[in-house]
């Protein structure tokens, strides 16, 4: 937790950055379209799927 996010007020969200090959962000696009979502939103489904 960083400094900004301590005391009582609540938790922002961490912002992640990465470089993926060009046609792993097309295929998350994809899907992400094909299931009505944002890319954001199923990236962050598919890490809590991982990690449960």
């Amino acid at each position: 937790m960083v400094k900004s996010q301590s005391g009582g007020r609540p938790l922002k969200p961490v912002r992640l950055n990465l470089d993926l090959d060009p046609s792993i962000h097309h295929r998350l696009r994809q899907r992400a379209f094909d299931q009505g979502e944002t890319v954001a939103n199923l990236v962050r489904r598919l890490i809590l799927t991982e990690l449960s």
